[in-house]
């Protein structure tokens, strides 16, 4: 109703609290999530499922959510949400690899990928998941000369 009269300020709110109980149960974050879809609300859409994220962990709501990044165009947000799947779940390089790919298509979005991709080896050496992530990245690009030196990078490390 605020929306149709365009109280934008009372409808921001309204959804807020309404994304705020929604997100208690998964069941809520689901039906609201589509809900909001339904009727055109993609930013609420997200929001709900960033912060049912927030309660309930990631491993619950990142697919909808890549994909949301994906059709919104976010790629610095799915290049990031990504990298965090895999911080806790790297059994999901394949699933999340497989939403990098219209990043990779995009040479700017693809060095900003590998950068926190390198970014997260750094601060996660024992990661493996992360090397194999950027070496399937170098691969695809014909980048052979950085897959080389990641590799004497990842043998280095392991004192091989």
């Amino acid at each position: 109703v605020y929306t149709a009269f365009d109280e934008n300020d009372r409808a921001s709110r309204y959804f807020q609290n309404v994304i705020q109980e929604g997100v208690v149960t998964k069941s809520g974050v689901y039906s609201f999530a589509q809900a909001f879809n339904k009727r055109g609300f993609q930013d609420l859409t997200l929001k709900t499922y960033e912060e049912a994220s927030e309660v309930h962990g990631i491993s619950q709501f990142w697919t909808q959510l890549a994909s949301l990044y994906r059709i919104g165009q976010n790629y610095k947000d799915l290049s990031g949400l990504g990298l965090e799947v895999l911080k806790q779940y790297p059994n999901q390089l394949n699933r999340v690899y497989g939403f990098f790919d219209i990043i990779l298509e995009n040479e700017e979005q693809a060095t900003y990928l590998q950068k926190l991709c390198l970014t997260y080896i750094q601060k996660n050496p024992g990661r493996e998941v992360y090397d194999e992530l950027l070496l399937r990245i170098y691969t695809q690009q014909n980048k052979y000369s950085a897959a080389f030196r990641q590799v004497a990078a990842i043998d280095k490390r392991n004192n091989l």
